[in-house]
């Protein structure tokens, strides 16, 4: 019986002990036994340790419990734990690092107590070992996401307040970031008077804000905490200096894992720099519509796809004058995304040339995404319609998206350009006009000067200038002939002088002189671009003398295929320029001159025949000086004196021989010949007597050379000779003692006097 019931005993201890197997093997981590000897050896550990640890129970069993942990320098501290709870009697919790059969490690919560004897002695540790690995990694990552958040938090340039949701449904200001703070202090605001403090109170209160202020900004927060988009305004205040600032705040809702608003983030932006901005834009947006609709030429955006052109919008002229004038005349609405070849083809009606052409231009301003202009003409139904247009690229990241089309009507400014244009070539040709008129009256001032001092003493030459008078008042052509040097241009202006047109400068033109490809436009004149090098306009001689006299020196050279041109104007009194095509009128009275016998020219058929006729009209031949020898000496004598004064030399003599040489000399020169001798002599000559070397003159042996004495006839002559001897003599000393004044009587103030009004000064020293 004893048996059987040990048996009984027995069997129930070990289906206990099976449950309890059981009942542990489902416990979610390891649970063990150790005892708390020197070794602290493992009693019991249960199954799991095959699962956390890697190592199978029984093998664990005997073994130190040390031997499991990763970290050895946390083993003082764990044994502290055990003992402290053996001593304490209550259940105690830690966690700390298991070491793996592979070499890894878990984290644990380790949680145990201290198991007494029958005496109070404490026998063994009973714990349960629970896998926190996955806890603790969150955990860590928790961490480190709170720590990346604070340096967001605390390291953004933006203000950031964060509020949260009591239980009254206010929002209450439980922290805000180092920008708020600082922003608060220049305020003087300190982070004691609104942390943990009711956002209405505050803004009031601390803030300086209005009720009204205070309230719409709780509406807003209640409003940003429907909806998970950030509620985004820009706010217009004052800052701490007393400007203006705009601030941008943006509310963002805060959820829970049920989706409940817990708090929110609000994040304060300082954007006056940016508002500034967007309002002067606006501004000049503003602006440049008013400009666009209401400027007076046409205006249109083109969008640039693909190097196509596209209508994006147009300016009201379009409406008010463009409109009206195009074949297809499209709406404001149908132009808009057309393509600006359809609107150049069937709008305006232009053939494909000309719709090519406009369209290169505005491709040219896309390629180089520089300005580019042209101008085009159109015929419409009350003439041309001339515009200028100016095509401007809008540039985005080095690509044209859009081109501004500008354009003008400029049929005023076309015909006043041309207007502008006919009156400068007429104020240039009235410019020559009056050089050329104001080179001649010069020279007419001089001829005068020289007809006034016409020296003559022979018959022959007094007859010549009876001639000059007869013809000089009636207006018919003069034909002057004589040798070269004879002094043709001297009786030419004699002619004019004496007649009904001397009031208008004589006009000359030596025809030998000029290219003959050029004579046909000295004479007539030409247009702008009638040859190469006519640059402007350019009257020419006949034009410069209408109303007056011209005169044709060697008129014996003029090319042959001009002289019908020439014989024209003398007939009908009209000619045109060359490259042109309008008929000039002129009234001209022709003196021509040859050295030529022209007779015989016209026989050798180098010289028309007709034209002849119509210059020898009346002739005047000029004898050559060598037929009129009585006009040597006073010749010789006006020239000496007229060099001498203008050489500042004293010549008062010279010899009967040297005269009679003169006289007996053919002078195939002339009277020019002669004039440049007896320069040159004066020039050269070293005493009062004049000296030709060139004519050889010497004296027969010691008799005394019989001479003719250049006496001046005149007072103021004498008086003239006189001083300048004076002056020679005492080497131009005019004051002191043996100067000028005191060897002729006179006060040097005198004597300066005098020696201004005889043109009197010292000879430049060489």
């Amino acid at each position: 019986t004893d048996v059987t019931e040990i048996l009984s005993v027995r069997e129930k201890l070990q289906a206990q002990k099976q449950e309890l197997d059981a009942l542990i093997n489902n416990i979610p981590g390891i649970v063990y036994r150790h005892k708390l000897d020197e070794l602290w050896t493992l009693e019991y550990i249960s199954e799991a340790s095959q699962e956390l640890l890697g190592f199978d129970s029984k093998i664990l069993v005997g073994r130190k419990i040390k031997n499991l942990l990763a970290d050895k320098s946390e083993i003082p501290w764990i044994m502290q734990q055990f003992e402290d709870a053996a001593k304490t009697r209550a259940t105690s919790v830690m966690q700390h690092r298991m070491r793996r059969k592979d070499g890894s490690s878990i984290w644990v919560l380790n949680k145990f107590k201290c198991i007494y004897d029958q005496n109070g002695k404490a026998q063994f540790i009973d714990g349960v070992l629970v896998d926190i690995s996955a806890q603790k990694e969150a955990e860590e990552d928790l961490i480190r996401s709170q720590g990346l958040l604070s340096m967001i938090y605390n390291g953004t340039k933006d203000s950031m307040v964060l509020l949260e949701i009591n239980e009254e449904d206010k929002f209450v200001i439980v922290s805000a970031n180092v920008v708020f703070k600082e922003w608060m202090k220049l305020k003087g605001i300190g982070e004691d008077q609104y942390l943990n403090g009711e956002l209405v109170s505050c803004t009031i209160k601390h803030f300086g804000k209005s009720k009204k202020f205070a309230m719409a900004r709780e509406a807003e927060c209640k409003k940003a905490t429907k909806s998970d988009i950030p509620y985004v305004s820009v706010i217009e205040g004052i800052d701490h200096k007393g400007k203006v600032q705009y601030t941008e705040k943006t509310l963002t809702a805060v959820r829970n894992d049920k989706g409940r608003c817990t708090h929110i983030l609000v994040t304060l932006r300082d954007v006056t720099t940016q508002r500034k901005l967007e309002l002067e834009i606006a501004k000049n947006e503003k602006q440049l519509s008013l400009i666009y609709n209401n400027a007076n030429d046409f205006m249109g955006l083109l969008k640039v796809e693909k190097n196509r052109f596209y209508v994006e919008s147009v300016n009201q002229i379009y409406s008010s004058q463009i409109r009206s004038t195009m074949t297809t005349p499209f709406s404001v609405e149908e132009l808009i995304d057309m393509d600006l070849e359809r609107m150049l083809t069937v709008g305006f009606g232009l053939d494909q040339n000309a719709v090519s052409l406009r369209i290169e231009n505005f491709n040219n301003a896309v390629r180089s995404q520089e300005a580019r202009a042209f101008i085009t003409n159109r015929k419409v139904r009350n003439g041309d319609w001339h515009r200028k247009h100016h095509v401007i690229p809008i540039v985005d990241k080095g690509v044209c998206t859009h081109m501004l089309w500008v354009s003008r009507g400029i049929n005023d400014t076309i015909a006043a350009e041309q207007k502008l244009k006919d009156a400068f070539d007429e104020v240039q040709n009235l410019k020559q006009q009056l050089e050329q008129e104001n080179y001649y009256l010069k020279e007419e001032i001089r001829s005068q000067s020289n007809f006034e001092n016409m020296v003559f003493a022979s018959e022959s030459f007094r007859s010549l200038l009876n001639k000059v008078e007869q013809v000089a008042p009636i207006n018919v052509s003069v034909l002057l002939t004589g040798e070269t040097g004879t002094g043709k241009e001297l009786i030419a202006r004699a002619i004019h002088n004496l007649g009904s047109r001397s009031l208008q400068p004589m006009i000359k033109l030596n025809c030998g002189a000029i290219p003959k490809d050029l004579v046909e436009s000295e004479l007539f004149g030409h247009e702008k671009g009638a040859f190469t090098g006519a640059i402007e306009r350019k009257s020419g001689k006949f034009e410069l003398a209408n109303g007056s006299t011209i005169f044709l020196d060697e008129i014996g050279e003029m090319p042959y295929d001009i002289q019908v041109k020439l014989l024209r104007v003398l007939q009908e009194g009209e000619f045109e320029r060359v490259g042109g095509t309008k008929t000039i009128k002129v009234d001209v009275r022709i003196i021509a001159a040859t050295n030529r016998n022209l007779s015989e020219e016209v026989d050798r058929g180098s010289f028309r025949q007709d034209l002849y006729y119509r210059l020898n009209v009346f002739p005047i031949h000029i004898p050559p000086l060598r037929e009129r020898v009585e006009d040597i000496p006073p010749l010789v004598a006006h020239f000496v004196q007229k060099y001498s004064n203008k050489h500042q030399r004293e010549i008062s003599f010279l010899s009967q021989d040297l005269m009679d040489s003169m006289q007996a000399y053919s002078w195939p020169g002339n009277v020019r010949e002669l004039e440049n001798m007896i320069e040159r002599a004066v020039i050269t000559s070293g005493t009062e007597a004049l000296q030709i070397p060139e004519l050889a003159l010497y004296s027969n042996g010691n008799k005394r050379v019989k001479g003719v004495a250049i006496v001046p006839k005149t007072l103021a002559e004498v008086e003239r000779a006189h001083i300048l001897k004076t002056l020679n003599e005492s080497k131009w000393k005019i004051s002191g003692e043996k100067g000028a004044a005191q060897i002729l009587g006179l006060k040097p103030s005198t004597l300066r006097d005098r020696m201004k009004k005889l043109d009197l000064k010292r000879p430049i020293q060489i």
